[in-house]
């Protein structure tokens, strides 16, 4: 197991357990506060080698209009969204969630599936776990070796 999934974010003090543990990558629900912003559901580093990961669509989603909780608007714009601006995008499909609300609510999410994949076949959309991606940013974000500026005596 790489990968935590918390119903909030991992508190600093536990970060460097789960590294230990070898946790790679911790998923959850976005603060009440960060729901705005152009970085709200961009994944952040807490401590290095492990990555936070927002969820930025749950499925099904809540609605009081849609039977099946709705969600799918709001999922395809954030797939094209992300495609469109290079971006990363993270879909959490709430398993009891979708047993509550039943067939329209798997429809849903079979709908939102599909338009990815058609994403995917295009070439416009590339489809990873999260310890992949956490592993993935891990190496883009490894910077240069510390050289030290002090000098052999000669």
């Amino acid at each position: 197991m790489r990968t935590l999934v918390l119903r909030s974010a991992l508190p600093a003090d536990h970060c460097d357990l789960a590294i230990k543990e070898g946790i790679v990558a911790v998923r959850h629900q976005p603060e009440a506060d960060s729901t705005r912003g152009p970085r709200r559901n961009q994944p952040q580093t807490l401590r290095f080698g492990l990555w936070s990961f927002p969820a930025a669509i749950t499925l099904p989603g809540t609605s009081r209009w849609f039977p099946g909780g709705g969600g799918l608007r709001a999922a395809r714009f954030a797939i094209d969204l992300a495609v469109s601006d290079c971006g990363l995008v993270q879909l959490a499909i709430d398993a009891p969630g979708l047993v509550a609300r039943g067939l329209s609510a798997e429809r849903i999410v079979e709908r939102v599936l599909d338009h990815a994949a058609r994403r995917r076949r295009h070439g416009l959309l590339d489809v990873v776990t999260l310890g992949a991606m956490a592993r993935r940013l891990s190496r883009e974000n490894q910077g240069s070796p510390s050289h030290s500026i002090l000098r052999p005596a000669a």
